[in-house]
């Protein structure tokens, strides 16, 4: 992942590191066979600083940005 500090607002390039934004609202990580609770940190990373910062905009791996 990558944090963009852009003249708009931040801009967080998340790549497969949030596949989809449905994803990031579920907790559902037992379909990630490779290690699901780093995914569970991983998640739960990218919701609290969508939380502290809500001018973040989150461009997931696969979908539209939110």
């Amino acid at each position: 992942m990558v944090l963009l500090a852009l003249p708009s607002g931040p801009a967080l390039l998340a790549g497969d590191a949030v596949v989809h934004l449905d994803w990031l609202a579920s907790d559902d990580v037992q379909r990630i066979p490779v290690d699901p609770a780093r995914a569970a940190d991983v998640r739960n990373e990218v919701r609290a600083l969508l939380k502290d910062d809500p001018q973040v905009v989150l461009f997931p791996g696969h979908g539209a940005a939110a």
